[in-house]
């Protein structure tokens, strides 16, 4: 048995895993072979730690672009109500009614008076 464990916890019945047991006891290895299991644990943590970093990176760059394109809409809408008020104030000043150009700009008569 390994040293992480007494006889006295192995399942009795093991159904049909007692190979893969009796390959899991490492403190039964040679030091060469224990390097050998030393460095494929390493390959492995470190191949995890480069996955994680990767999907990590991954989330980034998803959340960096749904924020651009967020910011884009957001920026593109402030932009047609700029110009809609612009607009609207050049009705204005050519002394288009203001109902008139409540209809044409989608400006409330408030937004358009305070022009």
């Amino acid at each position: 048995m390994s040293k992480f464990a007494k006889e006295s916890d192995v399942p009795k019945d093991l159904h049909g895993f007692e190979g893969v047991l009796e390959a899991a006891r490492v403190d039964q290895l040679s030091p060469e072979d224990m390097d050998n299991y030393q460095d494929m644990l390493t390959a492995v943590k470190n191949e995890m730690r480069s996955a994680r970093l990767y999907d990590l990176q991954q989330a980034r760059k998803k959340g960096k672009a749904e924020g651009e394109a967020i910011g884009e809409a957001r920026g593109e809408a402030k932009g047609r109500v700029e110009e809609r008020s612009i607009i609207a104030k050049a009705m204005k000043d050519l002394d288009i009614p203001i109902e008139k150009i409540s209809q044409a700009s989608g400006l409330s008569l408030d937004e358009i008076a305070k022009l």
